[in-house]
């Protein structure tokens, strides 16, 4: 049997109405919570309104100081107070700081016409919805200080003019420097340093004291003097690569067997001129550079101590036996070795690890020329460059000369020497013997001798020769001051032809 369709919508009628009778409630009691808060926001805004109707507003600043929630009169009272032991702190650089006092300068605040000016501005701009955002009053303090007195402590205050605590340091261009490290140019960054520019550092205090602020930060400020190359530019780059590309080379020259003189980057770049992208050398430079290796070594010319045929010791300075370098041919070989292209990839792969090996590549041996050299080498006591226990010596006083040989005189005689007079006495010093001519013919401005046995002792024309001319049945130690010759040694002719055969070639001849 079926349903009565009736009763069925009579149903569904009163749950209808239950549901659209629960929707009411609701909307009533979402309408109701929306009006109480407009309401509450009503009196939250006239409330605030009421109260800060004669206050600053909430979150409301001048300079370093907040005077949110005051009233003007107590802000009026208020702000000379807080100004009264007034001061300004500079802050800069590595730690310094110099304080600023109100009695430095007569420091003076009068606020009282742009606060109140301020007071009214606030409140005529009333807006509910930026009331708590933070408001920088721009108060004019009406500050006023003597000018002279700021000038005066600006000029000598410790920011400025530093102190032994607190040194002034300029800044520095960034740089291409050698690197001990890396053995090789790199880029020194620049150098910001410390000093002020001081227009622009008096401008920036001036401007603090205007606004009563009570601390700075001189870096914020841009007081400071800055570099005008930095290590990004594009210049520094091309003039690293350049001069690398010259410098990164060594040198090195065999000295003994057991000494080596090695000239390396560092100082080859003391000597580089970089111009317009290319690198040139400073040639005087590399000149001086060469005279002094070769006066490390050089011999000639010292003053050397021996044992003469008595016993006793003898200075003699000057000569030119001994070391020394051919510094014209060695300059011009270092030049030609400094202008050789090197490998560049030689160059990269010490670059990129700098080491022994990567350094060999790099390496241009040069041989040691000499003009003279001597019997020995010694690196302590350089003088010591001669055979002691075999020599010449020449006694100008004793007018007498001895071949000694193991250390003992092997030989000795009698002998004539320069008249004591400019131009033809015979000179001191240490030579060493130079050439043997069993005949030559002796050529001055005033005489043309054949002589025999000769023995070349210096350039100049001092040697060793037979003079028979001579009166050797009268000769006294004296014969020479009227009898001298142009600066020879005049022996003998028996004399002569032992004299010759005994001495050596580039032995050491001592005349004093």
């Amino acid at each position: 049997m079926s349903e009565n369709p009736e009763v069925k919508i009579r149903k569904d009628s009163g749950e209808a109405k239950k549901i659209l009778g629960f929707k009411s409630k609701k909307t009533v009691i979402l309408i109701g919570i929306g009006v109480g808060a407009i309401v509450l926001l009503l009196a939250f805004i006239i409330g605030t309104h009421v109260y800060y109707n004669s206050r600053f507003y909430p979150n409301t600043w001048i300079a370093d100081y907040e005077i949110s929630g005051m009233k003007y009169d107590e802000a009026k009272q208020k702000l000379p107070e807080l100004y009264a032991n007034y001061q300004l702190e500079m802050n800069g650089r590595n730690g310094g700081r110099t304080v600023l006092t109100k009695d430095d300068i007569d420091y003076e605040v009068n606020i009282d016409s742009s606060l109140k000016e301020q007071y009214e501005l606030q409140h005529d701009e009333f807006s509910i919805f930026s009331i708590f955002e933070k408001k920088e009053l721009d108060l004019d303090l009406g500050v006023n200080y003597n000018e002279q007195k700021l000038e005066n402590f600006l000029r000598k205050c410790e920011l400025y003019v530093g102190s032994q605590s607190y040194p002034i340091t300029k800044p520095e261009n960034a740089k291409v420097v050698f690197s001990d490290e890396k053995k090789s140019l790199v880029i020194a960054e620049e150098i910001e340093g410390n000093a002020i520019q001081y227009d622009v550092f008096k401008e920036g205090v001036k401007k603090a004291l205007s606004q009563g602020l009570h601390s700075i930060q001189l870096e914020e400020l841009a007081v400071y003097q800055k570099p005008k190359i930095t290590a990004e530019n594009e210049g520094l780059v091309q003039e690293l690569n350049a001069c690398n590309t010259m410098i990164l080379r060594w040198i090195t020259w065999k000295i003994d067997d057991d000494i080596q003189e090695t000239l390396g980057p560092k100082k080859i770049y003391s000597w580089c001129n970089y111009k317009d992208g290319k690198v040139t050398f400073k040639k005087q430079a590399v000149r001086n550079w060469m005279q002094q290796l070769c006066q490390k070594y050089k011999t000639v010319g010292v003053t050397r101590t021996f044992t003469n045929h008595k016993g006793k010791e003898v200075n003699v300075a000057g000569g030119d036996y001994g070391w020394e370098f051919n510094n014209e041919t060695m300059i011009s070989d270092l030049i030609r070795a400094l202008k050789k292209e090197v490998n560049k990839e030689a160059q990269q792969a010490y670059l990129e690890n700098p080491g022994e090996e990567t350094k060999k590549a790099l390496t241009t041996k040069l041989k040691t020329k000499y003009l003279t050299t001597a019997y020995q080498r010694d690196t302590v006591e350089k003088e010591n460059d001669f055979d002691a226990k075999n020599f010449t010596e020449i006694s100008l006083k004793d007018q007498k000369v001895y071949v000694i040989r193991n250390g003992k005189v092997k030989f000795s005689c009698k002998l004539i020497s320069g008249l004591p007079v400019k131009d033809r006495q015979t000179r001191t010093g240490a030579y060493y013997i130079k050439e043997h001519q069993i005949h030559r013919v002796l050529v001055g401005e005033d005489y043309k001798t054949p002589v025999d046995y000769w023995v070349r002792i210096t350039w100049t024309g001092t040697g060793f020769h037979s003079a028979p001319w001579q009166p050797w049945s009268r000769w006294t130690k004296d014969t020479y001051k009227s009898r001298g010759s142009h600066g020879c040694l005049n022996l003998e002719p028996k004399n002569a032809k032992k004299i010759y055969e005994l001495t050596k070639y580039r032995e050491i001849v001592f005349i004093y």
